[in-house]
């Protein structure tokens, strides 16, 4: 199912699809066609702009070269000026070599850049090549179907309108449960509202700008969801910008449920430009892409990129910041735009998108024109990205930075969910261990028996802690800096800095150590103590330090941090 418009992680695209200049009159012509041999090539040169070229030696029998009207609509979509009405190219043999498509790019609007348009009765129309302003653009093809010419123009003042949204908030008929109080953002990227459904309490979150916004998810939720997003894009976007994250489109809702808590909790829906969102949104924006493929290729692609995992990226607060974070990723997309490239992030994204090889991604048919639509895409992207500078492109994205300058806070939804009197709070004294080591050391198990865990308190110079030892799955792979002699990913852990991270240790941290088996948490149960919450629960244990909220849950079959 398509994704509509994935508007998600090269910032100079939007630039080239948005805003609405009129068209030179486009004119028509009849129908033309040329012989072909295999000893001998045929060009046909249609009016106003367009010559088509079949070298020698592309068939290998008698056949026929035609170029003719066809009865496909032209493409409408902000930015594109038609040059002259879609034809129909077509040769009744095999092709061998590529038909080769020359667009004189003359007579469009100062500075836009010509551009031939590919369609597909299955995805529409597509660039397939780009070319400098004012100047020719080629494209050899051996995939023939109607084709367009036309420009991209430059409309910086639409891209600023739309960014700015200002959509109106998401429909909750029913009211919040009793139990369940929301307190909306300040600044209004987002806009929600909080109502029941059945036993739960369900808020519903719609993205009021242009472009793609990171959704930081707190953990306990009870069902995530994304309205006319695919699960398995998702789920693959997730594995990409982390457990906790959600990409949201630009309309689109995130629907988030929660049950009743044993006890008061507290949760936090934060909103952001993320430079690995901006780039991917805006390049498929100005593609015209309306599937999932391209905007995975792309944030697949920038998320792997290791300059754009700099965490000063995530900070875009000011045009100096927007500015540089554009240019590292602009420069992570570079291998983007080589023809291979462009295929091998093609095939990756369609291959993950329809859970298949990537060499049935390439080689049935079905699946090889969502291929050479990205990778034709994600090539026209470096010839648009030559054409804006970084100047222009800050000056079109002000939005962002005046939304990333607003502290967290304010880009924050905040719940407040009463608790059910369900669970209760242990007494701390009862799990107090005492091994004459000189700090203050809590130790539990989960009921399961699978995890111990421990609260620590400082010795010399290292800080507290609150961690977990026991089986759990996926691991990451081992880090450079835990040894291979030493025991990798047994466990997580929380630190008084707020950071968290699977446990590399050649001995136990987080448990007693000794015969004397630890106290069981009853699921249900928290125990609080030194800065610490950690509560057990059927889903696995959950640890977090209570004065920046950061921290792990574990299980056997999954686990997170936040």
């Amino acid at each position: 199912m398509p994704v509509k418009r994935f508007a998600v992680v090269a910032v100079a695209l939007v630039l080239a699809v948005s805003g609405c200049t009129s068209a030179p009159a486009a004119s028509a012509f009849g129908e033309d066609r040329k012989p072909v041999s295999p000893s001998t090539g045929a060009t046909v040169d249609t009016a106003p702009h367009l010559k088509v070229s079949v070298p020698e030696g592309a068939v290998d029998r008698p056949a026929t070269l035609s170029v003719v009207p066809t009865d496909v609509p032209p493409p409408e979509r902000p930015g594109f000026v038609l040059a002259s009405p879609p034809v129909e190219v077509s040769v009744d043999a095999p092709l061998s070599r590529p038909v080769r498509l020359e667009f004189d790019g003359a007579g469009g609007p100062p500075g836009a850049l010509p551009v031939v348009l590919h369609h597909d009765p299955g995805t529409g129309w597509y660039p397939v090549e780009a070319g400098d302003p004012g100047k020719p653009v080629t494209a050899d093809r051996t995939s023939l179907s109607p084709f367009a010419l036309g420009w991209i123009t430059d409309a910086v003042g639409w891209i600023t309108d739309h960014l700015v949204g200002r959509g109106g908030p998401p429909s909750c008929p029913a009211g919040a449960p009793p139990w369940a109080r929301m307190a909306a953002s300040k600044v209004d990227l987002v806009t929600s509202c909080l109502t029941a459904e059945g036993d739960k309490a369900r808020l519903r979150v719609r993205n009021n700008r242009g472009l793609p916004l990171e959704l930081t998810v707190p953990p306990g939720t009870s069902a995530i969801s994304v309205d006319g997003q695919p699960e398995v894009v998702r789920q693959v976007l997730g594995s990409l910008l982390g457990p906790d994250k959600v990409l949201l489109l630009s309309g689109q809702e995130l629907v988030l449920d929660w049950a009743r808590p044993a006890r008061e909790t507290r949760i936090a829906v934060r909103a952001a430009f993320s430079a690995t969102s901006v780039l991917p949104g805006v390049a498929a924006e100005a593609l015209g892409a309306d599937d999932s493929s391209t905007l995975l290729a792309l944030a697949t692609f920038v998320v792997k990129c290791s300059a754009a995992q700099n965490q000063t990226l995530r900070s875009l607060g000011s045009p100096e910041l927007l500015g540089a974070a554009l240019q590292v990723l602009i420069d992570c997309l570079g291998p983007l735009t080589t023809p291979a490239g462009a295929a091998a992030a093609a095939t990756s994204a369609v291959a993950a998108l329809n859970g298949i090889s990537e060499s049935i991604a390439v080689s049935e048919k079905g699946f090889a024109v969502q291929v050479d639509k990205v990778a034709n895409g994600l090539r026209v992207v470096g010839k648009i990205l030559k054409f804006y500078t970084i100047a222009k492109l800050v000056g079109a994205l002000g939005q962002v930075a005046a939304d990333s300058g607003t502290s967290d806070a304010d880009r924050t939804i905040q719940l407040t969910l009463s608790g059910s009197g369900a669970g209760a709070k242990v007494n701390p004294r009862d799990y107090l261990f005492a091994n004459g080591v000189g700090s203050e050391r809590y130790y539990f198990q989960s009921p399961s028996g699978k995890f111990h865990c421990g609260i620590l308190g400082k010795v010399g110079s290292e800080p507290t802690s609150s961690g977990c030892h026991g089986p759990t799955a996926p691991v990451p792979p081992r880090p450079s800096s835990c040894d291979e002699n030493i025991s990798w990913g047994g466990g997580m852990f929380v630190d008084d800095t707020g950071h968290s991270a699977f446990i590399c240790t050649g001995g136990v941290l987080y448990g007693s150590g000794f015969a004397v088996e630890p106290k069981v948490l009853p699921y249900g149960s928290s125990l609080s103590v030194l800065g610490y919450t950690c509560q057990s629960a059927e889903n696995g244990v959950r640890c977090a330090h209570d004065r920046t909220g950061r921290g792990f849950r574990i299980s056997s079959s999954s686990n997170e941090q936040f």
